[in-house]
């Protein structure tokens, strides 16, 4: 077996543990941690698992067949352009006004 798997067993193990351990009757540990078990090795009670969160994620419409690089993408350069003729419009206003209304800078 893999470290992985013996590392997984041990998890699965621990959990068990922690859930029998909290009874008060010990005479029923063994009997609750075999049918816990039981459970998580039940392939009917893993497929009714699988199904309920397979039906519990959301569905998105797939007709938009678009990319998470491609949407940054576009709202860049969008933003971009909409940076840019901000700045035109004010240096068009800035360069309109006279000199002589603008403060000069003393030192």
């Amino acid at each position: 077996m893999l470290e992985d798997d013996v590392e997984h067993i041990y998890q699965m193990a621990a959990r068990i543990e922690k859930q029998t351990s909290r009874r008060t009757n010990k005479a029923l540990q063994p009997f609750i941690h075999s049918k816990i078990e039981a459970i998580q090795n039940c392939q009917e009670i893993k497929g009714k698992i699988e199904l309920s969160q397979k039906n519990a994620k959301r569905t998105f419409k797939k007709s938009k067949k678009r990319t998470p690089e491609a949407d940054s993408l576009l709202k860049n350069s969008k933003l971009k352009t909409e940076r840019d003729q901000m700045r035109i419009e004010m240096l068009q206003q800035i360069e309109t006004k006279p000199h002589s209304n603008l403060n000069p800078i003393k030192f």
